[in-house]
């Protein structure tokens, strides 16, 4: 298992070239939160993504093949992909019932779950 705070601050390491290309800012979900679906990455101040089955590996780093696998921002419908950590949660009846610490995920980027900081009352 993963957390998404596990990748936060990585270091992306290309294989082509073996050199660090970036470090991971945070991580995209699709809407319904079932899975990851990007990493944002901060290659020379610019914002590029990598998407989450194009990893070799994501251990003490996140290694990909080559910038190849990097896509710029702008390519990519961002409407479509969510941050979740640190997000609120309300109940139906508007009730803040906590925050987003943190997202367990499978290898495969499904997401397991949803950890909450909860607010007392």
């Amino acid at each position: 298992m993963y957390k998404t705070t596990d990748f936060l601050a990585l270091p992306v390491l290309s294989l082509a070239d073996c050199s660090v290309v970036g470090e991971i800012k945070t991580i995209l979900f699709d809407l319904c939160a079932k899975a990851a679906s990007f990493f944002q990455i901060s290659v020379g101040g610019q914002t590029m993504l990598l998407a989450y089955d194009k990893v070799l590996s994501k251990n003490d780093a996140v290694v990909i093949d080559s910038m190849l696998s990097l896509v710029d921002a702008c390519d990519v419908d961002m409407t479509a992909l969510v941050a979740l950590d640190g997000k609120r949660i309300y109940s139906q009846a508007g009730e803040h019932k906590g925050d987003i610490v943190c997202i367990e995920l499978f290898a495969n980027g499904k997401t397991n779950k949803i950890l909450i900081f909860q607010k007392l009352h």
